[in-house]
């Protein structure tokens, strides 16, 4: 569920930057936060519930057991590349691509292509 809240957020914000939240005329549209990060945090606690560890996920953790995992850590990924965080976004890239070459490398079409996104900035 936390996955698809911060996506949920993340596409919202998407969809609505840029644009006056007075013209939706509704109180949650004027204090929604429109930045894309707002969602990386949840992502993060999304993995920890897919991990089912006890402990929440550390940026330094690299035994990921989830598949689900993966679908976070390139969203993440590509949510520092629309802000145009090129570091950030390859660290999370990286992440994404060691969990799915051990667990399922058919699984790694969407990091190839935002690896091919990055190189091209």
């Amino acid at each position: 569920m936390l996955h698809n809240l911060a996506t949920a957020n993340w596409w919202a914000a998407y969809a609505y930057a840029g644009k006056e939240a007075e013209a939706y005329g509704s109180d949650e549209f004027k204090n929604a936060s429109y930045d894309f990060q707002d969602a990386v945090p949840t992502y993060i606690k999304a993995i920890g519930e897919f991990e089912r560890d006890d402990k929440p996920f550390a940026e330094e953790d690299t035994e990921l057991k989830s598949l689900l995992s993966g679908l976070t850590l390139t969203n993440i990924a590509e949510i520092f590349l629309q802000t145009k965080q090129i570091e950030n976004s390859l660290i999370w890239l990286k992440k994404s691509m060691k969990l799915y070459e051990s667990l399922e490398p058919a699984s790694l079409a969407r990091p190839y292509i935002l690896l091919g996104i990055l190189m091209r900035s």
